[in-house]
């Protein structure tokens, strides 16, 4: 009887820490948002701006805004629009919040995400209205720090659009992060 206890025992300890090696491999990087080497603090003032283009023409959308959350998996700042859409070819809604995520992706990768809470809407001559909801992308930290290339697709408001429109909209864009009243964009690091 006491042979069974311990061989029960004996495999119990070997899951628990097969289960606990498991959840430390799989623990995420940390993704520290720095300025001049320092990591940035809550609260900092954070400015985004993202250059969205299309066929029929391009919008610069200006946000600026506070950090919520670094050294974390998934960094994030909360922020409103700040200038009015600069368009050339085709026009942009100001949607009023939004919400930027970096989060690491291992391997010194990160991904961005910029959540409008009203939908961004760019509308082009016909008129045909197009919907965002959120603009992603995969990156790699660059000297440029945290400047990202991505693309999407918005969906038409068949309401709001001619019968004509095409069903959707694909975009390229190029979104940089910095601190507010800087040019230069934040550095990025990951650690374990």
């Amino acid at each position: 009887m006491q042979s069974v206890k311990v061989i029960t025992g004996t495999v119990a300890a070997a899951l628990a820490l097969g289960a606990l090696s498991a959840s430390a491999a799989s623990t995420p990087e940390l993704l520290v948002i720095k300025e001049a080497g320092n990591p940035l603090r809550f609260g900092k003032r954070m400015q985004a701006t993202e250059t969205v283009s299309s066929a029929s023409g391009s919008c610069e959308l200006h946000h600026s805004g506070r950090l919520q959350t670094n050294e974390s998996p998934t960094d994030k700042f909360e922020a409103n629009f700040g200038a009015a859409p600069e368009c050339v070819g085709l026009s942009a809604s100001n949607p009023t919040e939004i919400h930027i995520a970096l989060t690491s992706a291992g391997k010194g990768a990160f991904a961005y995400r910029i959540e409008y809470k009203q939908k961004l809407q760019l509308t082009l001559s016909g008129p045909c209205v197009y919907e965002f909801r959120e603009l992603t992308a995969a990156a790699q930290p660059t000297e440029a720090g945290s400047t990202v290339k991505g693309a999407a697709e918005g969906a038409v408001n068949e309401r709001h659009s001619a019968h004509s429109c095409a069903h959707a909209l694909p975009v390229s864009f190029v979104a940089v992060v910095a601190p507010a009243k800087s040019s230069v964009p934040f550095e990025l690091e990951t650690k374990p």
